[in-house]
């Protein structure tokens, strides 16, 4: 297969948000965003409406997040292709381990186009199936076609590095994807099923073990610095062997600068590095957490904690989403369901004649 990477300096891919994909209609529309030519600190975007051609049966949600392969700054035209769900493309971490050539014509034995990819981003595309790579975040859209010339397919590879602004739209996506399944990791029929759990996994506790493995140490440690002034650092540390919220404000976990040199000299100053165990202190804190742990307050602590997560994940959610809209929707958007759908292109070239910008 013949693999040719795109060179369209004007057409590169964009993400936004669905305004209109419904059955009945062969046209869609998007919410989205077109760079403006301007020089100064801030990018500036315009907010406009994209549509693009489908099957009259083929629908989409509104508000669903899409990538979508449009012209881009002066030469400016709101017809879009290759119109993707975000949802639909995975994201793949390239290591770029072995190079790939695009095609098999050679210059004195060597390739003259080609990039490098690891096996699972290779097969992606060669097969024709879209990843987003998220090193920087770049899209990379394989289009498969009949060969113009002979037999066989093409590969006709399209790649994105996108924009600050769509950069942090994507980061949106993938915080809205962590906060559902957060909510989908942490979610109950009711409190009751999750205090069941809490309860099994409290009782199941080798409470006295975890407290005696706790401890706090003094460490020390001499960092040379040739031709300049040695530094000497010394820390109190504690350690837990749990994550275990509510252990942890019994029995807290941290680690503090207590004293440092910055003008150490073996001639004058002792190296007493290494670590040292605070036993007197360890087993004061062992003793206190010994005394104030109790299963029901352990219990009540755990069931506050998951009600609060639980309010700020949705919060977060809902913020998230919100900062996607206001970025991507107009104020005066349009409301196509007072139109008919051969309206809807003059509609869309009349909204974007006019300047609406925004800075990021």
């Amino acid at each position: 297969m013949r693999i040719h990477s795109s060179r369209q300096h004007n057409k590169r891919f964009h993400i936004g948000i669905i305004c209109r994909c419904i059955p009945g209609e062969d046209i869609g529309i998007i919410h989205g965003v077109k760079r403006h030519p301007y020089n100064g600190v801030q990018e500036v975007y315009e907010q406009k409406y994209f549509y693009f051609s489908k099957d009259i049966n083929y629908a989409l949600p509104c508000y669903a997040i899409v990538f979508y392969y449009s012209t881009d700054y002066d030469e400016f035209n709101a017809k879009a292709e290759y119109v993707s769900l975000y949802e639909s493309i995975k994201m793949e971490e390239d290591t770029r381990g072995s190079y790939r050539p695009y095609n098999d014509y050679q210059i004195g034995g060597v390739y003259h186009d080609g990039a490098y990819h690891d096996d699972e981003c290779w097969q992606h595309i060669i097969n024709g199936i879209p990843y987003l790579d998220v090193n920087p975040y770049c899209l990379v859209y394989p289009v498969i076609e009949e060969e113009r010339f002979g037999e066989g397919q093409y590969c006709y590879l399209i790649k994105t590095v996108f924009s600050s602004l769509e950069d942090y739209f994507i980061r949106c996506c993938v915080g809205i994807e962590n906060c559902k399944f957060d909510y989908k990791e942490h979610s109950y029929d009711n409190l009751s099923m999750f205090i069941e759990k809490t309860v099994s996994y409290i009782n199941n506790l080798d409470i006295d073990n975890i407290i005696s493995e706790y401890s706090i140490v003094r460490e020390e440690s001499l960092c040379r610095r040739p031709g300049k002034d040695d530094h000497y650092f010394i820390y109190k540390s504690s350690y837990l062997n749990s994550e275990d919220e509510y252990l942890k404000s019994l029995l807290p976990v941290k680690r503090d600068l207590i004293d440092y040199d910055l003008d150490w000299s073996s001639a004058s100053d002792e190296d007493n590095t290494g670590i040292y165990y605070l036993q007197e202190e360890t087993e004061s804190v062992r003793n206190n957490a010994k005394t104030a742990y109790s299963k029901e307050r352990h219990l009540a602590f755990l069931i506050e904690r998951f009600l609060k997560n639980k309010e700020e994940n949705i919060q977060k959610l809902s913020e998230l989403k919100k900062s996607l809209h206001n970025f991507l929707i107009p104020e005066e958007e349009i409301d196509f369901y007072n139109y008919e759908p051969k309206c809807y292109i003059d509609l869309i070239e009349k909204f974007n004649q006019k300047e609406r910008k925004i800075e990021f």
